[in-house]
C-alpha cells in the first residue's frame, strides 16, 4: 500500500498521534525529544498546532509544565524509545481541566510514537 494511504489513516484516526525523536547530550545521554509530526486530533487534545511544534524540542513546547515534569516525561519516553516496549501514562493538563491518557510505543530505536485520548474532564 502507498505511504499516503497510511498517512490518511493516522490523520483521520480517532486518537491523537504524535511522533518524536530522542535528543542526546554530548555524553550520549537522552536529554530531550523533538516533535516530528502530529495529527489533527493531537492538535485538538493539546491545543497545539503542527506548524508551531514540528521540529521543536519538548522542553520548549512544554515549558509551562515546569522542569520537574518535563524531566520526568523525557526520562519515561526515552526509556521506551531506547529500550523498546510500550507503556501507558495519564497526565492532567496544565490547566487541571482534563486528564489525558497516552500510550507510547517505539517503532525504531531512538524514536517513539504517542497515541493520546481525553479520558476525563474535571469540572
Amino acid at each position: 500500500m502507498e505511504e499516503n494511504f497510511y498517512k490518511s489513516i493516522i490523520e483521520n484516526a480517532p486518537l491523537g498521534c504524535a511522533t518524536f525523536e530522542i535528543v542526546y547530550n554530548n555524553n550520549g545521554a537522552p536529554c530531550d525529544y523533538r516533535f516530528l509530526d502530529i495529527n489533527s486530533k493531537f492538535e485538538q487534545l493539546t491545543n497545539s498546532k503542527a506548524v508551531d511544534v514540528k521540529g521543536r524540542l519538548f522542553s520548549e513546547v512544554g515549558a509551562a509544565l515546569g522542569k520537574e515534569e518535563i524531566d520526568r516525561r523525557i526520562a519515561e519516553y526515552a526509556k521506551i524509545a531506547i529500550e523498546g516496549g510500550e507503556q501507558t501514562f495519564e497526565y492532567t493538563t496544565p490547566d487541571g481541566k482534563e486528564i489525558l491518557r497516552t500510550h507510547a510505543i517505539s517503532p525504531q530505536k531512538g524514536y517513539f510514537t504517542l497515541f493520546a485520548e481525553k479520558i476525563k474532564t474535571n469540572t
